[in-house]
Order: C-alpha cells, then sequence, then structure tokens
C-alpha cells in the first residue's frame, strides 16, 4: 500500500519517537536475556549508541558475558571501552536468576512507572522561559486572570480597536470614563478616568510598604518579599473593607482576596422620599437641607 508524503512523514515520526522512549526504558537484568547491544541494561543509554566503534554481533545477550557468578571482564574489553568495562564491573550485579523476567523500569518517573505525560515532557521540545511571562503566569492567581493578562499581551481582547482590525465596525465608547471617548486597549487600562486612579492608588501602597520595610531593616529587623505581599494584601482589604460595608476580608490570604472581590455584589440601600402636602390649616416650608449648619 503506497504512502503519500504526509503518511511517511508520521511514520518516520513514530520511529523516531519509539527510539527516544526506548532509550529511556532501563532493563533491570533478571535471567540475563536482555539484548547487550539494543537494550539500556547499563543506565547509560543503549551500548549500540554509546559504544559505536565497538560493535559486535547484533544478537548478543547479557548473559553471555557472565561466567558463573562473575563478569567475564576480559569478553567485556573486546567489545566495549574499558570506561564502560569498569561501570558495568562495579555498579551491576552478574547474579543470574534463572526463571525471572527481566523487568523494564521508566527512567523518567521517580517510580519508574511509564506515564503518557512523562513521554510527553520528555518528546516536546520546550523553549527557554521568558521572563516577561513569568510575570503573567502566577500560580498565586486565577487561571481565568492568568489568561486574561496573556490575551491582554497579545492584544487578544474584545476591546473596540481590536474588533475593528477584525473588520468589525461598531460605534465605539469607553464605559470607563465620563467623556465617553473612543475605547482602545490603551485608553481602558491606561488613560481612562478610572484607570488613572487605580494606577495611583496601588502604587502608593507599594511605596508605602517599600518605605517601612526600609525602616523595618534597618533598624534590626527583617522582612522577606512574602511579608511585604502580605503588606500588601492587608492594606488593599483595610481600604476595600473600609468602604464597602458588610465585606470582610481581614485574615484572607490574597488568592481568596481575589476571589471574594471578584465575585462581590454590594448590597444596594434605599428609601422611598416622596412630598406630602399639608392639611388644609397647616402651611408647610420645603427645603434642600443647604442651610443645615449655616443658620
Amino acid at each position: 500500500m503506497a504512502q503519500g508524503n504526509g503518511g511517511s512523514h508520521v511514520w518516520r515520526k513514530m520511529i523516531k519517537i519509539r527510539e527516544e522512549v526506548e532509550y529511556n526504558i532501563w532493563w533491570q537484568i533478571k535471567s540475563g536475556v536482555v539484548s547487550f547491544w539494543f537494550d539500556n541494561w547499563t543506565k547509560q543509554g543503549v551500548l549500540y549508541y554509546v559504544e559505536e566503534d565497538k560493535i559486535g554481533e547484533e544478537e548478543t545477550e547479557v548473559r553471555s558475558f557472565i561466567i558463573g557468578d562473575q563478569w567475564d571482564k576480559e569478553k567485556f574489553l573486546l567489545y566495549v571501552s574499558e570506561e564502560m568495562t569498569e561501570h558495568i564491573i562495579n555498579n551491576i550485579s552478574p547474579v543470574i536468576s534463572k526463571g525471572e523476567q527481566e523487568t523494564p523500569w521508566w527512567t523518567n518517573n521517580a517510580n519508574g512507572r511509564f506515564s503518557v505525560k512523562s513521554a510527553w515532557e520528555l518528546m516536546r521540545k520546550k523553549k527557554a522561559k521568558e521572563e516577561k511571562y513569568t510575570f503573567i503566569w502566577r500560580k498565586e492567581l486565577p487561571f481565568k486572570i492568568n489568561f486574561f493578562l496573556w490575551r491582554a499581551w497579545k492584544g487578544r481582547i474584545a476591546t473596540d480597536d481590536n474588533l475593528r482590525r477584525m473588520r468589525i465596525n461598531i460605534v465605539s465608547r469607553c464605559w470607563c470614563c465620563e467623556t465617553q471617548q473612543i475605547e482602545t486597549m490603551s485608553h481602558l487600562f491606561l488613560t481612562a478616568s478610572i484607570a488613572q486612579k487605580l494606577w495611583r492608588a496601588i502604587p502608593a501602597l507599594i511605596l508605602w510598604s517599600l518605605w517601612k520595610r526600609r525602616n523595618h531593616i534597618k533598624h534590626g529587623g527583617q522582612l522577606n518579599l512574602e511579608g511585604m505581599v502580605k503588606q500588601v494584601t492587608k492594606n488593599i482589604q483595610m481600604l476595600t473593607s473600609g468602604r464597602n460595608a458588610g465585606l470582610n476580608l481581614f485574615g484572607k490570604n490574597w488568592l481568596e482576596t481575589v476571589n471574594i472581590l471578584g465575585n462581590y455584589k454590594p448590597k444596594i440601600y434605599y428609601h422611598i422620599v416622596q412630598w406630602n402636602p399639608p392639611r388644609s390649616d397647616q402651611l408647610k416650608c420645603n427645603t434642600d437641607g443647604a442651610s443645615k449648619g449655616n443658620p
């Protein structure tokens, strides 16, 4: 059955993956019937690849290098390097257990058991970590916030300017400012009136915490990064709780604080104010309260 170029590529890829996986299987010797050249029984890799200049008979089994209960050192030296010979003699037991089968161990897991996840981690090509992404993907934050930050970094959130790039024509308006300017990412997150107020508030808390840390350490105290994060969190909790009656954030960690604020819905209190006319035998004077305290 003929295969197209795509099929041939997949087949070559599967062969490569199989070779990589087999390379990471260590065979614990029991009966000695593992392949001397093509099984990784030395924990140094498959000898066919490690000892390229010393290859002998392909079907050789490990037990053919054992005499009694000792390794045949002279025979080893005919096939593999002196360094590999010393490694085998010093680290691997030549005891043969008749009737027992060799035990395979997966070297990419601490328990020696194969898992698809560990094989995937072995095969996938990891790129070097970029420092900028360490500020986005934080375990301390809920995943939805991490994902949002990543989309914002890539310019993939549905602000009006991004929608226009996708040829979706809409009437643009910023919902976070009083002047109803055109909505763009930079305006929404940086220059809108509410954004500017928030950007001033948070740095103020950070500067205050840094100043307190400086004074604390100068006078013999100690305060690490975790302690500073707790201080900033506490200050945010105090300000938020003070402005929102019934919202208790004290004693919560940062993740709990974020979750509570994200799900918080303020209670709205109201009462009906209406004007009642006086009786026919009375006079009524109406005021808006502007004269209170200034008679």
